[in-house]
């Protein structure tokens, strides 16, 4: 019993540092614009048994980065499936230590729910369209310097 323990243990940790490869390569290729590389080795440690098992922050940064890639290539639907899963960003994730990790998904949720947005604009669902636009102007933007404020006096 205790040599299948050692196996079972071994193939978890093989796992996980495939899981953080292929995380790491599909965040890569994405910020290199190589949209359908991101797409397919983030798809990748999607279909393992495990994804991102133990790592809630991989899962989101994960999800972030499917949208924009799905969106990049026009596969609205999945951009907004998968966007809406990044933008289930539990609160409390922003006290530990995944904090600094998140923070950019955690800035740019107004973008997000604007691109959710224009892909249910573009399905012709006018209705979750305008729900998500109104969601995103109650959030901030990532670079509040976009925003000017005039003064009418």
């Amino acid at each position: 019993m205790r040599i299948e323990t050692v196996r079972i243990e071994r193939r978890t940790r093989r796992i996980g540092r495939m899981q953080g490869v292929s995380r790491t390569l599909g965040v890569a290729a994405a910020n290199r614009r190589e949209f359908a590389k991101a797409i397919a080795a983030l798809g990748q440690v999607r279909g393992m048994s495990t994804p991102f098992r133990g790592d809630p922050a991989s899962e989101i940064i994960a999800n972030f980065t499917l949208s924009t890639a799905f969106r990049e290539l026009g596969y609205d639907r999945a951009s907004i499936e998968t966007a809406l899963l990044a933008l289930d960003l539990p609160e409390d994730l922003l006290t530990t230590p995944h904090a600094a990790r998140l923070a950019s998904v955690y800035r740019q949720r107004g973008e997000l729910w604007r691109a959710v947005g224009d892909a249910h604009c573009r399905l012709r669902e006018y209705e979750k369209s305008l729900e998500s636009y109104a969601t995103s102007i109650s959030l901030p933007t990532a670079c509040a310097g976009l925003v000017t404020i005039y003064d009418a006096a």
